[in-house]
Formats: C-alpha cells, structure tokens, sequence
C-alpha cells in the first residue's frame, strides 16, 4: 500500500511538472488503485470531463464539416447554393465551439491537477 501511494504521488508529481492528458490520466488510475473512495473522487469526474471534452470537439467537427457534407448529399444544385449562407453559418459555429472546447479542455486539465493535487494532501495529512 506504501508503494501505491508513493507511485500515486511521484506521478501527481509528473502530471504537475508536464500537464499533459496521458500523465493526467496515470495520475488518476493510480490514485483509483488506492481504494474506493478515491475511484469515486477521481474518476467519476475524469470520465464525465473527457466524455464532454470529446462531444464538444466532435460537434465541432462536425459543424466545419457541414458545408462539405452538403456538397456531397446536394451537389452543385441550386439547393445547395441557397443554403450556401446557412452553411457558412454553421462552419463559423463550428470554429466558435472548437474554440470553446479547445478552452474547455484546458480548464479541464487545470480542475483535475487540482483535484489530484487536493487528494494528495488529503492523503498525506490522514497519515500524520
């Protein structure tokens, strides 16, 4: 049980130094491998974060995609050239929330240092 813990800290301590999703992600698989509460704590949050950080890039996608998916259903048709403004429409919707997701996913990362860093403490100060 030492030896989980101190591998929980060494890799808070990795996800802090270089926040990247992958270090972020063993931060939170070793704090889940230290009991029950701690897989509530953490990973219920993680999972529910990254769930909404990947529907939002994938609406995105899906948005700049549009006009393109359009093309490919109507063809040049006068259809297509009347809906030609709604479809930029949604391509520009579609930069705006993968701006947002892009953003959302930064503070993401920053709630769940913090919540990692919090765990750690709150581990540190149960054994003192």
């Amino acid at each position: 049980m030492v030896a989980r813990e101190i591998l929980y800290q060494l890799s808070v301590d990795r996800a802090q130094a270089r926040p990247t999703l992958g270090r972020i992600s063993r931060a939170v698989f070793a704090g889940v491998g230290l009991g029950l509460a701690n897989a509530l704590a953490l990973l219920v949050p993680f999972l529910v974060g990254m769930l909404l950080t990947a529907a939002l890039f994938l609406v995105a996608i899906f948005l700049i995609a549009s006009p393109l998916l359009a093309f490919v259903q109507d063809g040049p048709t006068t259809t297509y050239f009347l809906e030609l403004p709604l479809l930029a429409g949604l391509f520009g919707l579609g930069l705006i929330v993968w701006t947002a997701a892009a953003k959302f996913a930064s503070f993401f990362v920053r709630l769940m240092l913090d919540r990692l860093q919090h765990n750690v403490k709150l581990r540190t100060e149960d054994k003192a």
